[in-house]
């Protein structure tokens, strides 16, 4: 995210890096690389180095909105959510305080000409709240599971990418959404 400020406009990065191993540093090589390609394999025909210099500033105030939801939402567990339920829930929670914190940087936001699906955003966000909240209370995984199906009801993508048509920037093939799907649950 201090890399590029909408790494959303990609679609889904996986990041990779090499070091070398014990033997290597002990000889010298020192390099480490890291490089972003696409989730889904496809090539990238230019750099995914964006700041905010790159951006207007309704497009920079909208990216730096959605900014806390879109990294909570990228950091979940990789473990399946049934081997470590302590930790699906302790992200779940992590979830909704940047979900809280989105919600009031968009009402705080001033996007002239995106004022509308900005509100249904918000809307969507706040309705999917107290499900986030509840994930991170639930007593077993099924009730976990429950809640984020919940989520469904409330999808936030079309009212962002419909903002982010009206502001000019990218459309990712497959916007990552900041909700909890794409985890063991979702």
């Amino acid at each position: 995210m201090d890399y590029s400020v909408d790494p959303v406009a990609f679609g889904y990065l996986q990041t990779y890096y090499y070091y070398p191993d014990e033997h290597g540093w002990a000889s010298g090589k020192r390099t480490v690389q890291c490089w972003a390609a696409l989730f889904d394999g496809a090539e990238l025909d230019t750099s995914v180095r964006r700041g905010a210099s790159d951006l207007s500033t309704d497009q920079l105030a909208f990216v730096s909105a959605m900014k806390p939801l879109t990294l909570a939402s990228a950091l979940r567990p990789v473990t399946d959510l049934r081997q470590d339920l302590d930790g699906a829930k302790a992200w779940a929670g992590q979830v909704a305080e940047a979900q809280a914190e989105t919600i009031q940087l968009l009402k705080d936001a001033e996007l002239p000409g995106a004022e509308r699906p900005t509100e249904q955003l918000v809307a969507e966000l706040e309705a999917g709240l107290p499900l986030l909240r509840q994930a991170a209370e639930a007593r077993d995984a099924d009730t976990f599971e429950e809640h984020l199906r919940s989520l469904d009801q409330h999808n936030p993508d079309p009212h962002v990418r419909q903002i982010r048509g009206l502001l000019d920037l990218p459309l990712p093939p497959a916007l990552p959404t900041p909700a909890l799907r794409g985890t063991a649950a979702g």
